[in-house]
This record gives structure tokens, C-alpha cells and sequence, in this order.
């Protein structure tokens, strides 16, 4: 294990914020990084404790989709607060519109509980397949740098693993990658 690390001289061939040279690549990852993380993760050929691709790539997606409905529940239970308040506070009735200004603050407070648990989870996922593809391709270790990357700009962060392990930009397909481990020995 001393030997990687001495010997670990690499870089990124791609830069972090390279991700427009595969525009679809980076559209997927706006729009499905889970998709985008499977085939990365296919390529590394370990997915995370599940079984298989098509789990990880399920969990993953079953996430995305709580998240995306957390969030749409949020903004329009909040909006509808804030009408009701907005009415209230108009009609001069303060104490409802003070209780419903209350109301949304709290609705935002727990419904962003479970958001933020979910993003940290795909937060974990990303840092962590960063450092593999970093040790599969025998890349100086930068921890500080791949959680500042994951941490500011994970979509920038998951398109520049990807077009690492060579991800190709219909990644969308939901079927395992060819070639995994293609390419991640080769300095």
C-alpha cells in the first residue's frame, strides 16, 4: 500500500469544471446523476454493498425521486402558507397571519430533515467513488480536494469521475456498462 502512495503521481486528465466538453453527459447529470453515478460505479465494479447494477442504480433513483417530491411537497405547501398568510396579514387579522408565517417555517424545517439526509447520502456516494476512481487510477491523494469538489459543485464533480472512468454520454440507457475496470489501470 506504501508503494501506491510513493508511486502516485497522476492527475485528473479531465478538470473539474471541464464538464460542457460532453454537454450530454452533463445535461444527464443535471437531470439523473443517479443513472450517471451507476455507470461509474459499474465501471468500478463494486456498487456500494448492493448486489448489482441495476439495485444500486434503483436505491439511487428511489432517493432522487424522494428528494424531488420532498422538495415539490415543500414548495407548495409552503406557497400555500404564505398565501394564506399574505391574505391574512392584508385582512388585518395578524394573529393568523403570524401563525401562518409560523406554519410554513415549520413545514420547511421538517420536510428539509429528510432532503438534507438524502443529499449527504449522495454526497457520501460521490466522495467515495471519487477516491476509488483516485486510487484505481493511482492519483496523488487529495482528500481536501475531492471533498471541497463534491462539497461546492457535485454535478461538476460527478461528470469529471465520469468522463474519468469514461463514461460514455448515454449513460441514460439504465443498462451495466461494458468494459468494467476499463482503463483504471493505466496511469
Amino acid at each position: 500500500m506504501a508503494q501506491n502512495t510513493a508511486t502516485a503521481t497522476a492527475t485528473w486528465r479531465n478538470q473539474i469544471f471541464g464538464c460542457c466538453d460532453t454537454p450530454m453527459l452533463c445535461i444527464n447529470t443535471m437531470f439523473c446523476a443517479p443513472c450517471v453515478l451507476a455507470q461509474i460505479r459499474g465501471k468500478l465494479g463494486t456498487y456500494m454493498g448492493l448486489k448489482s447494477f441495476k439495485n444500486f442504480l434503483y436505491a439511487l433513483i428511489m432517493l432522487y425521486v424522494l428528494m424531488c417530491v420532498l422538495q415539490i411537497v415543500k414548495f407548495i405547501v409552503v406557497e400555500i402558507l404564505l398565501g394564506e398568510y399574505v391574505k391574512a396579514y392584508t385582512d388585518g387579522d395578524f394573529a393568523t397571519a403570524t401563525n401562518k408565517l409560523n406554519e410554513s417555517v415549520a413545514i420547511q424545517n421538517v420536510l428539509n430533515i429528510p432532503v438534507l439526509i438524502i443529499w449527504i447520502i449522495f454526497f457520501v456516494i460521490v466522495l467515495k467513488t471519487r477516491f476509488e476512481v483516485r486510487e484505481h487510477k493511482q492519483f496523488q491523494p487529495d482528500g481536501c480536494n475531492d471533498f471541497l469538489c463534491a462539497f461546492c459543485c457535485m454535478s461538476c464533480t460527478v461528470v469529471q469521475t465520469a468522463r474519468e472512468v469514461e463514461v460514455t454520454e448515454d449513460c441514460c440507457n439504465m443498462k451495466e456498462p461494458e468494459g468494467a475496470m476499463t482503463g483504471l489501470d493505466k496511469v
